[in-house]
């Protein structure tokens, strides 16, 4: 081998030890949320935050208030659905492009946003649900933007640590929401 394909060989094996080295560095970053160019706006008492999705929109962590415990706020789909709840296809968007960790969503720019789970079980005098939801312990449905059917049922998305699904519910009841927002 020549010292001119020696230098080449060992100029290459660097640049794939340099390339791994940034990806490393840019997973810890995304699994920790923690890269520099965080970009939140705050709007009608929302923070939402920018997870630079494709479609350019911008989403709020879910309403919670502090009782004793972090508690999800509940609102009829009617109630929540003033807000500007995300669709199915913004929630798709969100699973695909973003990576969901334990309680925490991480866009691929590092922005982070955690949630609480639903305690709801009848020992359990902070409930985030009421018990007539009748939603199994741990499982958060969250509003969806949809057409109700004739029976007044709307999308919604079953969503937790470990579980996302699609379902519906009874528009009367009070379930917790996100609020999503375009941006500029």
């Amino acid at each position: 081998m020549t010292k001119e394909e020696l230098a080449k060989f060992y100029a290459q094996e660097k640049v794939a030890e340099l390339e791994n080295l940034i990806e490393e560095a840019f997973i810890e970053g995304y699994n920790q949320g923690e890269l520099s160019n965080k970009t939140n706006v705050v709007v009608d008492g929302f923070t939402f935050v920018d997870f630079n999705l494709p479609s350019g929109t911008l989403w709020s962590c879910a309403p919670q208030y502090f009782d004793y415990g972090w508690h999800l706020k509940l609102a009829t789909y009617e109630e929540a659905k003033k807000y500007n709840i995300p669709t199915k296809k913004q929630w798709l968007e969100l699973l695909d492009n973003c990576l969901v960790d334990g309680l925490h969503i991480i866009g691929p720019n590092g922005e982070k946003v955690g949630y609480p789970i639903a305690d709801n079980s009848p020992s359990n005098r902070y409930t985030t649900y009421t018990l007539g939801e009748k939603c199994k312990k741990g499982r958060n449905k969250f509003w969806l933007c949809s057409e109700p059917d004739e029976k007044h049922y709307a999308e919604v998305i079953v969503f937790d640590e470990g579980v996302t699904e699609f379902d519906k519910h009874f528009i009367g009841c009070k379930l917790p929401y996100f609020v999503v927002k375009q941006k500029g």
